[in-house]
Formats: C-alpha cells, structure tokens, sequence
C-alpha cells in the first residue's frame, strides 16, 4: 500500500481543496523527513488555501498511536481551531463589506 501511495499521493494532492495540515514524524520511514522534503510537500497542494505543514519530534511513522501521539493530535486540534478563525474572520469581512455596500446604496 505505502509504494501505490508514494506513486498515488502527487496525483491527488492537488485536487484537495480544503486546509491541509500535514505531518511527518522525525523518524519517518516512509515519506522523507526534514524542511525541503515538508516544503516539496506542501506546493502539491495547489488547491489548497491553507497548508501547514510539520515535522512531529520524536514521531515515527503512526503518528497517533505512538510516544508523541498526545502531542501530534494537540497539534491538530490547533490547526481546526485556526481554520475555524480564519473562516470566522473571512466570514465578518464579507458580512462588513456587504453592510457598507449596502448603506452606500441606501445614501
């Protein structure tokens, strides 16, 4: 399965277009860990408007069942929480933008 993902992963990556957090363990043995491979990562997403990506210390390669799972998953807990900000803030300056059109019709 890993060797079809490898293959498989750069043809679907840039179709996904949601936030992307991405996560390797520093003790990956499948993906290559490390800033140039994460960032090599990170422009497949192409559809994506928003991508983070990380390199879990200490984590292997079952990032949630391992010794840095609490760690890992309180990162991704961070990563939701951002999305949902900055879809609030997105969603307030539209509702704003509509508002002023609106009163500027009205004048």
């Amino acid at each position: 399965m890993a060797r079809s993902w490898i293959d498989t992963f750069p043809q679907l990556a840039p179709l996904i277009r949601v936030p992307v957090h991405y996560t390797l363990g520093e003790h990956e043995r499948v993906w290559s860990p490390g800033p140039s491979a994460l960032a090599d990562i990170a422009s497949l997403f192409t559809a994506s408007p928003r991508v983070a990506v990380d390199e879990q210390a200490g984590g292997g390669d079952s990032l949630s069942i391992g010794l840095t799972s609490l760690a890992y998953h309180l990162k991704v807990l961070s990563s939701v929480e951002e999305c949902v900000l900055a879809r609030e803030e997105a969603e307030a300056a539209a509702a704003a933008e509509a508002a002023e059109r609106q009163q500027g019709r009205a004048s």
